[in-house]
């Protein structure tokens, strides 16, 4: 479900469906749509898993949302075959090479994580491999929605997306009940859910962690 989806269904539920003639606007929609959509991320324990494309060089610059690396892989300039670099701490890669600023270029065996968004590789490329490819999967915060994208959660929580969001626009046109009902449909609607999840984790043993929802 795209938010746009999202946002005529939550205009059905508070009955403003004219944009032009509510006392909600769109925006504000996709700003709620977007705060629940990092609530939810928060209350299932999970982020978005992404796959990123670098240059290969001495020091690599990951992008800004860039939480966690799992893996790390580089195009292998010679054989154009990707290999996996072993990822370590800084302070194993000073134990391996107290010099390593100054180690000779090859091919890269390790990927070390050397700030908030900068990776080095060790060794540093050589000829073969500069401006090769650096490929990283990993965990990222989500980027904030347009009406366009659809949230990358799994999609039977989606149907909750427009509760949250009528919940808000009654409370902001100040009907309290009926926001209260929304934020209970809301809830229920979650502990479905995890209670779901629950259900397949016992049957399958899927990790899928879910917290009760605050």
């Amino acid at each position: 479900m795209t938010v746009e989806e999202m946002i005529t269904e939550s205009r059905s539920i508070f009955n403003q469906t004219d944009s032009s003639n509510s006392a909600i606007t769109d925006s504000q929609l996709t700003e709620w749509a977007n705060q629940y959509y990092r609530r939810i991320q928060a209350l299932l324990g999970t982020l978005p898993m992404k796959e990123r494309d670098y240059t290969q060089a001495e020091t690599v610059s990951l992008n800004a949302r860039t939480l966690y690396i799992d893996h790390v892989r580089i195009l292998e300039g010679a054989t154009s075959v990707y290999k996996t670099l072993q990822m370590i701490g800084l302070d194993q890669l000073i134990a391996i090479d107290p010099d390593f600023e100054n180690t000779a270029v090859n091919v890269p065996q390790f990927a070390v994580r050397t700030g908030t968004f900068t990776m080095r590789l060790y060794p540093a490329p050589n000829s073969d491999n500069t401006a090769s490819t650096v490929r990283t999967h990993g965990q990222e915060f989500p980027s904030d929605l347009s009406t366009s994208d659809t949230p990358d959660l799994p999609l039977h929580t989606h149907d909750i997306f427009p509760h949250w969001m009528a919940y808000r626009a009654f409370k902001q046109i100040g009907m309290k009940e009926e926001s209260v009902e929304q934020l209970v449909i809301t809830r229920e609607r979650f502990k479905e859910l995890k209670s779901s999840a629950d259900n397949l984790q016992r049957e399958r043993r899927w990790a899928f962690p879910l917290n009760e929802f605050a």
